[in-house]
C-alpha cells in the first residue's frame, strides 16, 4: 500500500527539476496541494530540497526566537523585520537561518538530529 505523498512522488508531483523551474509562489502552492504538506513543509521542502539558498525561510517558527535572541531584541521579529535583518545573510540566508535556528538547541549548528550527535 503506498501513502497518498508516496503516490504522488510516484506520479511526479515531487520530481526536483519540475519544482526547481517554477516560480517560488507556484512552487509554494503545488507543495501545499499535497497531502501531509502544509505551509511549513512545502517551505522546507523548496529551500532544502530544491537548494533555494537565497531565500528566507518565513514559516519556521523557531527562526523568529532565534533572531531575537542573536539580535537581543525585545521581542520575535516580524516577517518585514525579519526580513531587513536578513538581507545582511544574502546570499546564503537559508543557511545563516537554519545556523540561527539550530542555536536554540544549544548545540553544533549543522547537526540534523539529536541521533546523530
Amino acid at each position: 500500500m503506498t501513502s497518498s505523498l508516496g503516490a504522488a512522488a510516484l506520479a511526479g508531483e515531487l520530481d526536483t527539476e519540475t519544482l526547481r523551474g517554477l516560480a517560488p509562489d507556484e512552487c509554494l502552492a503545488r507543495l501545499k496541494k499535497l497531502s501531509g504538506i502544509g505551509a511549513f513543509g512545502s517551505q522546507l521542502v523548496r529551500l532544502r530540497a530544491l537548494s533555494a539558498v537565497d531565500e528566507l525561510p518565513t514559516r519556521e517558527p523557531r527562526l523568529l526566537t532565534a533572531v531575537r535572541d542573536a539580535y537581543d531584541l525585545a521581542a520575535e521579529p516580524g516577517i518585514g523585520e525579519l526580513e531587513q535583518i536578513a538581507e545582511k545573510w544574502r546570499p546564503y540566508r537559508m543557511w545563516a537561518a537554519v545556523c540561527l535556528r539550530r542555536t536554540l538547541l544549544d548545540g553544533p549548528s549543522m547537526v540534523h538530529s539529536t541521533a546523530s550527535g
